[in-house]
């Protein structure tokens, strides 16, 4: 109880608010204003210039049109997957269905289901949700939701939240397995070399500065970097990062997944943790030379 209702307060913030509104805002870019067609277009054109030194044919381009638009409508609502919501944070937006979940909902919120988001299942595309009642929670228990069943995903203010690096990537990891098919029109033109892949679905992270310091430029926001090498590397394409009143926002957008190496250890590190545990490595290494040696 303690855990929600100071998520509650948190929530209620002006400046969390701003991570919120930022991201309806990408989504409703992106999906209802054209954004996922623009991108796929410009995608196409760089990629045929890059490999066949020509644009593609305009029958090609308006087939990659009518398929983003054919898997997502500009008329049908965003499904988005709040995941650690300080409660119906996504309520207020007409173009947005939200699904929140927490690990230890507001009960005085009835809409945001129960959810150890790193032990959900991801079931089969296609199947129903598995919501058990539970007595603490009036919208249950959510034990698992069907793979790309989602536009998008947000994970505001929740990976910091976790102990362990590793556990941060699974959870992207997760995010990912929910968001919708990277998608390939068909065109009359098959094998013709260009990439009709559509990027689809939206990752939206945001994050305290606790994950790295505001810095005056990209380049010099080095934890955040290691972010997006790892989130890319999981199946995304990072499209943009905007430094916002307390925190920092990421953008991303669905790819094809490709194979981590099964040896591989996957973390997303944070820079308040790494100068802690490097302060207290040296504090250990001082502690140890002022003992007294054994012969003295």
């Amino acid at each position: 109880m303690r855990y929600a209702a100071a998520a509650a307060q948190m929530g209620a913030r002006s400046w969390v608010r701003l991570g919120i509104d930022w991201c309806a805002q990408q989504a409703k870019h992106h999906f209802i204003d054209g954004g996922a067609v623009r991108r796929a277009l410009r995608a196409a054109k760089s990629r045929s210039y890059a490999e066949h030194g020509r644009p593609p044919t305009d029958e090609q381009l308006a087939a990659i049109v009518a398929e983003v638009e054919r898997m997502h409508p500009p008329q049908r609502k965003v499904k988005l997957l709040d995941v650690g919501s300080c409660g119906s944070m996504f309520g207020g937006y007409e173009h947005i269905d939200a699904t929140a979940l927490d690990l230890q909902p507001n009960p005085d919120v009835p809409t945001v289901l129960q959810c150890d988001f790193l032990e959900l299942q991801v079931s089969s595309e296609g199947t129903e949700p598995r919501i058990e009642p539970e007595a603490d929670s009036p919208a249950g228990y959510l034990r698992s939701l069907p793979a790309a069943s989602f536009d998008a995903v947000v994970l505001s203010l929740v990976l910091s939240y976790l102990p362990l690096p590793s556990q941060r990537a699974d959870m992207i990891a997760k995010a990912r397995s929910l968001l919708r098919p990277v998608i390939k029109p068909h065109t009359p033109d098959a094998g013709d070399g260009v990439d009709h892949s559509q990027r689809n679905g939206l990752l939206m992270i945001i994050e305290t500065m606790s994950v790295d310091k505001k810095e005056q430029t990209w380049k010099q926001q080095v934890y955040l970097q290691q972010w997006v090498e790892v989130i890319e590397s999981l199946g995304f394409s990072f499209i943009k990062h905007t430094k916002m009143l307390r925190s920092h926002a990421l953008l991303f957008v669905t790819t094809p997944q490709r194979t981590a190496p099964t040896d591989a250890t996957l973390e997303l590190r944070m820079r308040s943790h790494v100068l802690a545990a490097e302060s207290a490595s040296s504090a250990n290494h001082s502690a140890r030379e002022s003992l007294p040696d054994a012969d003295e």
